[in-house]
């Protein structure tokens, strides 16, 4: 006997619909996470540099990304030393994405 197909089975109608529609919605999600200011780029280098990632965007979170607090005090010091402003680990896990680090950073300076 042959198994009951799964109840969630829809069959393949020939509808796809068009690949290059999905390759857009792609395109365009990954340029929105494109930083956008010469500050948002400088806090995605930083980020990628502390957590060994190598694309980092503008919405991406630097906890989400496998940051823990003793990256955080890496990413603190390089700020630090890069942006002559001062910026605590509390304020960093109230604004930990790339987009709201660097409005922070732009409003300190």
């Amino acid at each position: 006997a042959l198994p009951m197909p799964s109840r969630h089975y829809h069959g393949d109608h020939g509808d796809h619909g068009d690949d290059n529609d999905n390759d857009d919605d792609e395109r365009r999600r990954r340029d929105d996470a494109i930083p956008m200011s010469p500050t948002e780029q400088l806090v995605a280098d930083l980020f990628g540099s502390v957590l060994q990632v190598d694309r980092v965007g503008r919405h991406d979170d630097f906890f989400a990304l496998g940051g823990h607090s003793l990256l955080a005090t890496q990413l603190l010091s390089r700020m630090q030393s890069f942006f002559s402003i001062d910026f605590t680990l509390k304020q960093l896990f109230n604004v930990s994405t790339v987009m709201q680090l660097a409005a922070e950073i732009d409003q300190q300076m």
